[in-house]
């Protein structure tokens, strides 16, 4: 490559890179904004989900609609695009004894499982949105009315605790926390005993949403977003069953740990008291790891800008020729 070529590739690149990021001075005072939102969260994994063919062969409603809240940060780098740090706070919850009775092989499997969970979930990240109609009115010389679609996609951290009903032996339901019953025997000394999970964990949310401008320093913001998770263990089913003697070994034979790991770790056999066909030891009680569990939500969200935003437009879509202070921001 000639000098000139690489001087002329050079000046590009840092052009481009100087457009993308390069805030614009006439919107200076409305960069920052703060956000509240209440959502539905749903999760998908091995125990139930509305989303077939994915994890499920069952389009089924064990999955129950939880709800969530959270808090966010936002900064405007540029007409197009905002990083936005967020809090949610909100749990979900499946049961396979949700399922309407029916022939169908799989769903009697399922009902003889009885597995079920529920789990708060403490999540915090970073997320980028990027408008694409901002882009496009400039180009042609529009003014961006007050709807601005946008795609999302980040990073989060977040803690969860999978807990279940037990059933004890006076007739009693109470919850239990799943992680130290060590169902699949997780760090127990047992041959191919998978290693203990951790109880915090990555997520990569992706998704899709539309803000409305209110008024000048006010909108609000319709997102649904999905959220595939680093974990198998949201749900505290992933791997294999194991003899249920070996809790007995592990906790103490008639102690209520043990109790507990049999009946959560192997319904059917827990209520048998012996093994039965469908959950022997080293059977699939879970994906085998081959998918990773994940949640999603759809939010609702109102947006209050920091700064005022000069320029307002009336028009709901565009169409107006373009100002030299585009409305509200996004």
């Amino acid at each position: 490559m000639s000098i000139s070529q690489k001087i002329y590739f050079n000046t590009l690149f840092f052009s481009t890179l100087s457009i993308i990021l390069a805030p614009e001075a006439t919107h200076a005072q409305s960069r920052f904004e703060l956000g509240a939102s209440l959502s539905t969260m749903q999760y998908e994994g091995e125990i139930g989900g509305r989303f077939p063919y994915i994890y499920n062969d069952l389009n089924n409603p064990t999955s129950r609609v939880r709800l969530g809240a959270g808090i966010n940060f936002g900064y405007h780098l540029t007409d197009y695009f905002t990083l936005r740090a967020s809090l949610l706070i909100g749990s979900v919850q499946a049961a396979d004894r949700l399922l309407k009775p029916e022939a169908d092989p799989t769903v009697l499997y399922k009902l003889a499982r009885n597995f079920s969970f529920r789990s708060s979930i403490a999540e915090v990240g970073v997320v980028g949105e990027f408008y694409p109609l901002p882009v496009l009115f400039k180009r042609y010389g529009q003014n961006l009315g007050r709807f601005n679609p946008y795609i999302a996609g980040g990073i989060n951290v977040f803690r969860f605790n999978p807990r279940s009903l037990y059933l004890d032996k006076t007739g009693a339901l109470y919850w239990v926390d799943l992680k130290p019953l060590r169902t699949e025997g997780q760090g127990m000394p047992i041959a191919n005993a998978p290693k203990e999970y951790s109880l915090t964990s990555f997520s990569f949310p992706i998704g899709i949403g539309v803000r409305f401008n209110i008024t000048e320093n006010t909108s609000i913001a319709l997102e649904w977003m999905n959220r595939t998770t680093s974990t198998d263990y949201l749900d505290d089913v992933s791997g294999r069953y194991i003899d249920n003697a070996e809790f007995d070994n592990f906790f103490g034979a008639g102690t209520v740990l043990a109790d507990q790991a049999k009946q959560k770790a192997n319904f059917p056999s827990w209520l048998n008291g012996v093994h039965v066909n469908g959950f022997l030891p080293t059977e699939p009680r879970g994906s085998l790891n081959k998918f990773n569990d994940y949640y999603y939500t759809t939010s609702i969200k109102i947006l209050i800008s920091l700064g005022k935003i000069t320029g307002t437009n009336e028009s709901w879509i565009g169409g107006d020729k373009y100002l030299k202070c585009p409305p509200s921001r996004f």
